[in-house]
């Protein structure tokens, strides 16, 4: 299924939700440091998707150099894998995607349903048992008060979903509900105090 260039684009005007927290990163840039134990193919492919719409280079080496720069990723170990430094703000990253989650009440705008919808698809939305459902009724709801924005609209398209439901099921499905997990990007440091555990792997 294709979808039309000008639809995407339009979605993307969408207004923005999120809480601001400085730094400010592009989409791409933010879906790398919350996806650090991720499987780098979905990275990428997420990473891909955003630039579509967003219109920055489809590249997870460009995120990956463009967090490096501003040293909010730092190689460690003898595998140099990533990991998160203090100046990222890990915490307030999560708890703002958790405060989307768990607000009901307000309509997903773009940019949350954007990196909520991303982080699910890379499978780096690994959330505790009572935030799972909230989170799903969250992606069923984008759209509900406007249009669907268009990086959500290829994520849907890429797991060949044929409506939000159905995509809120296939990136949380709801036989993992009681599996309790943790959201981690690979630092746990201060995210205890934002309500999150961590287990890196």
């Amino acid at each position: 299924m294709r979808i039309p260039r000008d639809r995407v684009r339009a979605s993307a005007a969408t207004s923005a939700a999120l809480p601001p927290v400085e730094p400010h990163l592009a989409l791409g840039e933010e879906v790398v440091l919350l996806s650090l134990r991720s499987p780098r193919h979905k990275v990428r492919r997420a990473v891909a998707l955003a630039a579509r719409v967003h219109g920055y280079p489809a590249a997870y080496r460009a995120a990956v150099n463009a967090l490096e720069a501003r040293f909010l990723v730092t190689r460690s170990g003898p595998l140099r894998r990533l990991e998160a430094t203090a100046e990222a703000k890990i915490a307030a990253r999560h708890h703002r995607v958790l405060a989307v989650i768990r607000d009901p009440a307000a309509p997903v705008q773009a940019d949350a349903a954007e990196i909520l919808v991303l982080l699910a698809f890379c499978g780096a939305l690994t959330l505790s048992r009572g935030d799972r459902l909230p989170a799903r009724h969250r992606i069923r709801s984008i759209g509900d008060h406007g249009e669907v924005p268009g990086v959500v609209e290829l994520v849907r398209v890429e797991r060949n979903a044929g409506s939000m439901r159905q995509l809120a099921e296939l990136l949380l499905p709801a036989a993992s509900d009681f599996d309790v997990g943790s959201f981690d990007p690979g630092m746990t440091q201060g995210v205890s105090s934002a309500g999150f555990t961590g287990s890196g792997p």
